[in-house]
């Protein structure tokens, strides 16, 4: 905290971390001479007892930040140097120090800045280096902690008994407690369904499966649909990534970071009647927090949430007919979980991963639609010679779910479809949902080697909470919310 003469003292659990950060480290090094100096400088200043220096302090981390910042914007992300995304962690962990030092003098502004600070370290740069994550969220809840005292409002808290009641029973697609704001699309041929989840995956080619209601008495399943319970476990002024628009292959599309508390009131907003529009002729945006690794930030829902045996199962192949030798992602255990967060509407085209998932459906219901890998020719993926016709200038026409926008380019438009076909060639341009298409053979809408070698063999079903999914890599995959949802994907 400050004394009246501006001498600051630090909290025990601020000195911990600033000794931590200041442990020599060769991974800066690359970064050159002239960020080390300057770090050293920082980390004098953060040793001052006095909050004006500290005020400097923060000053120099932000302009530490906005250096790292731009290397970040400079490559694509996979080519980043690894110290620039160091250099982001520790400059914005750094700055939460210098903000956070005054202890209950801070302003909540500076506690709110300082909250965000850690998040992006988390979300943009991954934090790497050792105890980083660990540092940025003992910092995020230190500056909670003094927003609750300053304003005097609820801090995150364990879930009360209220929060932790269950249903009698599991709530069934359509019961007036998961109402469904769309039929699904159309099912075909419905997916297989296996009596119970296995602890390991056959032995094998595999095909995808579904178990019923296998995680239905998790805690998430019975929390997760609260958005009191989802705001109690982020605490205030929490920011995360979020797609604006459609699909990701949309016109319009963007990505934009947004505070959690203002994607909760959005979601809400959808379900409210009449609220679907901001004044005349203004509709709302679709918001969705998609394939995000929300868990590194918020730990307390990852606790409610039982990882499945089989995801530490360890295979070996690909599941395919070749026996492929598999090389399983990075991660902790070996297990890689996003979440999936958005309203009704919200659409995955059909495109492939490379790894095993294990995909639950925890809040709401899902239409998916599956093919196999060698379904590929027939799937018009960007940069394929199919990728370029076949479709009617407006699919949405006959399903309530739109479709791939066959206008013409201009040349800056041109310029980007490039870029999309070389990044997005896991990723098909046809909108899998139309059913009338697949009945209509004199369509145009799909090309005839969908029609003929992909629709027979595609499967399809509705994903209700609790429900499992098991898909081996490479299979095309396709998914649409049909009300509020909320999923979890595990690569594995």
């Amino acid at each position: 905290m400050a004394a009246c003469d501006g001498t600051v003292e630090w909290s025990a659990e601020l000195h911990a971390i600033l000794e931590q950060l200041e442990q020599p480290d060769k991974a800066l090094s690359p970064c050159g001479s002239a960020v080390l100096s300057l770090l050293s400088r920082l980390f004098s200043l953060l040793r001052a007892p006095t909050a004006p220096v500290h005020a400097q302090a923060a000053q120099l981390a932000s302009h530490l930040l906005r250096l790292a910042d731009d290397k970040l914007n400079s490559f694509p992300y996979r080519d980043v140097p690894p110290c620039w995304r160091r250099l982001y962690t520790d400059a914005s962990l750094l700055g939460a120090l210098a903000r956070l030092g005054g202890g209950d003098h801070a302003s909540d502004d500076e506690r709110r800045l300082a909250v965000h600070d850690c998040d992006m370290a988390i979300v943009v740069a991954g934090a790497p280096g050792p105890g980083r994550e660990g540092h940025a969220l003992e910092l995020i809840r230190l500056a909670q902690a003094g927003l609750a005292r300053s304003s005097q409002c609820e801090p995150p808290r364990a879930p009360q008994r209220e929060d932790l009641a269950r249903p009698a029973k599991r709530a069934r697609l359509g019961s007036p407690a998961m109402r469904t704001c769309a039929p699904a699309p159309y099912i075909h041929r419905p997916l297989p369904v296996l009596p119970s989840l296995p602890s390991f995956l056959p032995s094998g080619p595999s095909e995808p499966f579904l178990v019923r209601a296998a995680l239905a008495t998790s805690d998430a399943v019975a929390r997760w649909r609260s958005l009191s319970y989802l705001r109690r476990a982020a605490g205030p002024a929490r920011v995360v990534p979020v797609e604006v628009g459609g699909d990701y292959t949309a016109e319009g599309w963007g990505q934009r970071m947004m505070g959690f508390g203002e994607l909760l009131d959005a979601l809400e907003g959808e379900e409210r009647p009449g609220d679907g529009e901001r004044g005349e002729g203004k509709v709302r945006e679709t918001l969705y927090l998609a394939q995000h690794a929300l868990f590194r930030q918020f730990p307390t829902l990852r606790r409610d949430l039982p990882l499945p045996d089989i995801v530490y199962s360890s295979p070996s192949t690909d599941g395919g007919s070749d026996g492929a030798e598999y090389v399983p992602p990075g991660g902790d255990d070996g297990v890689v979980m996003n979440a999936w967060l958005g309203p009704g509407g919200t659409k995955s085209k059909a495109h492939t991963d490379p790894w095993w998932n294990c995909y639950v459906q925890v809040v709401g219901s899902k239409w998916i639609w599956v093919a196999p890998p060698d379904c590929a020719p027939g799937m018009a993926a960007f940069g394929s010679s199919l990728s370029t016709g076949g479709q009617d200038d407006d699919p949405a026409g006959s399903s309530g779910f739109g479709g791939v926008d066959g206008a013409d380019e201009d040349e800056t438009d041109r310029e980007e479809g490039g870029q999309a076909q070389h990044y997005m060639t896991n990723t098909s341009t046809l909108d899998v949902t139309p059913a009338a298409q697949l009945d209509a053979p004199s369509s145009s809408y799909y090309p005839p080697a969908f029609l003929s070698s992909v629709a027979p063999r595609a499967y399809q079903a509705v994903l209700e909470p609790g429900d499992v999914l098991v898909l081996p890599p490479r299979w095309w995959h396709s998914l649409v919310a049909l009300e509020r949802s909320f999923s979890v994907s595990m690569w594995f």
